[in-house]
């Protein structure tokens, strides 16, 4: 089962994170180190969707890494219920790496191709033994299997037997396997057709109801983020720039940079009166 948390806990806290990477010299461009992010602060309550937005280059995956605790920070840091992650003793950090799971872009490279479903959705349990008895695997691989919505016939396949959105359906119950209270979603529907795109953003929606879990999300269609997202922060050139309620932002955004961001997004057409809906299917039947 995941933590039981109160509305108002703040799960993770990224407090003034600076994260600089070294930049080669070319040419007469001169060496030195580049800043993919600068001064970033933000928090994660429990059981909202924290939508960071922005465009290619803003620094989101990076920090999406940083918050996982794939990369350390150049300065600042990042805790989880008020403990930083820094100076987390061995035992403290395996329980974050429990409590805080990430499901990543491209379904198909971030699945092992040599392992099978029912292996693949496991791979949490073997980090962590005490969270499932061999005895009980089989009946909860099937579980999260049904969860996600895929068939329990699947736990023999391989993941190159899967589409694209039942393979990121996979990656979905593999970070659930550990009862997670967050999960980090790096741009998750991205690579997916929009047919498919939907249907994992309302599997998202249905999780977060009935398993209290919350997220963190990656993204750069603010489409997706309105849908979704309880709160949005707005990246650009590595800083953050906005943030707030996600009504707010998209209605009444302060900042130069999140007018243009979201004046970039295609305008939805409106919908077409039931008079002129006939008019063009009486003309298509003519034809």
């Amino acid at each position: 089962m995941t933590e039981p948390v109160s509305p108002r806990d703040v799960l993770i806290s990224v407090d003034h994170v600076t994260m600089d990477y070294w930049a080669a010299r070319r040419g007469r461009r001169p060496g030195g180190t580049a800043p993919a992010l600068d001064d970033v602060s933000l928090e994660l309550q429990a059981g909202e969707t924290l939508a960071v937005v922005g465009e290619s280059g803003s620094g989101k995956s990076t920090l999406a890494r940083i918050i996982m605790g794939l990369q350390a920070p150049t300065a600042g840091s990042v805790a989880y219920r008020g403990a930083a992650l820094a100076t987390m003793s061995r035992a403290d950090r395996a329980h974050y790496r429990r409590q805080v799971q990430m499901v990543f872009q491209d379904p198909e490279t971030s699945l092992s191709p040599r392992l099978k479903v029912s292996a693949i959705v496991a791979e949490g349990w073997i980090a962590n033994p005490g969270v499932v008895s061999r005895r009980e695997r089989p009946e909860r691989i099937r579980e999260l299997l049904a969860l996600v919505g895929l068939s329990p016939s699947y736990a023999d396949r391989y993941p190159h037997e899967l589409s694209g959105g039942q393979r990121q359906r996979l990656g979905i119950a593999r970070a659930l396997a550990v009862d997670p209270s967050v999960l980090v979603c790096d741009e998750p529907v991205s690579s997916l057709d929009v047919s498919v795109q939907a249907q994992i953003i309302n599997l998202f929606q249905r999780l977060k109801r009935e398993l209290d879990v919350s997220y963190v999300f990656i993204a750069h269609d603010l489409g997706v983020v309105r849908h979704l997202s309880d709160r949005a922060a707005v990246l650009a050139n590595g800083r953050l720039v906005e943030s707030g309620p996600t009504e707010q932002v998209f209605d009444h955004p302060r900042e130069a940079y999140t007018q243009r961001l979201l004046a970039s997004v295609p305008k939805q057409p409106p919908p077409l009166s039931p008079q002129r809906l006939r008019r063009i299917q009486e003309a298509a039947r003519v034809r």
